[in-house]
């Protein structure tokens, strides 16, 4: 019985290991996936100062992540961040893209197309 404690216990370290090992890959993918987001809402033409200096914030903090304690408040902290995004976020993109085809649709094309399996012709 203290041999299958001790195999468990000598597992249970090596999980941690590998885990404490991975921080600053994950972390660093943490931050990537902000910095996406703020170049999205910059396609959208949504003013990313605020986002950008929660980025540059989170990337101080980067230095500080070190326990897997330390991760779990630095992602929490990331994911507070982009989920504040998603406010500016749907608006910005809706008036993007209806903005977009206003544009095209006075210029001539089409608002939209339609392909309809009846008549197998493109419609308004």
């Amino acid at each position: 019985m203290q041999r299958v404690h001790t195999l468990i216990d000598g597992q249970y370290q090596l999980a941690i290991v590998h885990s404490t090992l991975a921080l600053p890959f994950v972390t660093a993918s943490k931050l990537q996936e902000l910095t996406t987001k703020i170049t999205f809402l910059k396609t959208y033409g949504v003013d990313t100062s605020v986002y950008q200096q929660h980025l540059k914030a989170d990337q101080a903090q980067i230095s500080k992540v070190k326990t897997i304690q330390d991760y779990t408040v630095f992602s929490k902290q990331v994911d507070t961040d982009i989920t504040s995004m998603q406010t500016d976020a749907v608006p910005a993109q809706a008036r993007y893209l209806t903005t977009s085809s206003i544009k095209r649709f006075n210029a001539g094309g089409r608002l939209i197309s339609i392909m309809t399996p009846m008549t197998a012709k493109t419609t308004l």
